[in-house]
């Protein structure tokens, strides 16, 4: 995964053709009342693989997940030369049009997104989340590729967790199997993930686990 300098701290995630790399975390509270999660579908996203993502996250984090009527991709965020979506876009769109009760927002999509990498202007990724921040987004383009179904849905719900995990403030992890660590382009070491935080990531969000 790579960082991207923005109006606050955006993180990449990459897990083909880049990493997933950083060290920092920032401080989330936990709100008064249970917070809402809504997560938006974009077109025909499967519904199907949108409960995998709504029981995913309810095994590990302590939300009220919503799922919200799914609405097209913004046409804005489409960047025509690669038919690929801008993730930075999406990922600004749902926090500028997330309702006020939501506390996170997260959007899915089977649609290639990419970001702006170092010299790349056009980085095909994975997900993308504000640091600390109200919104991300998550693609299966790539995590189908010569996969069995099963195995498909285990990496969509690591990453989904892991994009999740960075709204709340944790960065990226060099412990080895941490569902937050740097897979450094290895789609093996996401297979392997436990599927947990380890200790040090856990404790930075205990409020918001699971028991």
């Amino acid at each position: 995964m790579v960082q991207l300098t923005h109006a606050i701290k955006t993180i990449l995630s990459v897990l083909f053709f880049a990493c997933i790399a950083c060290n920092n975390t920032t401080t989330v509270e936990y709100p008064k009342g249970e917070p809402l999660l809504l997560i938006q579908p974009y077109g025909d996203f499967s519904d199907k693989h949108v409960k995998v993502a709504v029981d995913g996250i309810k095994s590990k984090y302590r939300f009220k997940v919503e799922v919200l009527k799914p609405v097209p991709l913004p046409s804005a965020a489409y960047y025509n030369p690669r038919s690929r979506y801008i993730a930075d876009s999406l990922v600004n769109n749902l926090h500028k049009n997330s309702p006020e009760t939501a506390f996170r927002i997260l959007g899915l999509t089977n649609k290639h997104i990419s970001t702006e990498k170092g010299s790349i202007r056009n980085y095909g990724i994975m997900g993308l989340a504000t640091l600390g921040g109200k919104s991300c987004v998550v693609s299966t383009h790539r995590i189908k590729r010569g996969a069995s179904n099963k195995t498909m849905m285990e990496r969509f719900v690591k990453i989904v967790n892991h994009e999740v995990g960075h709204t709340l403030g944790l960065d990226h992890c060099s412990t080895v199997n941490c569902v937050m660590q740097a897979v450094e382009g290895q789609i093996k070491r996401v297979d392997n993930e436990s599927g947990d935080l380890c200790s040090y990531c856990a404790g930075k969000v205990a409020p918001f686990l699971v028991k």
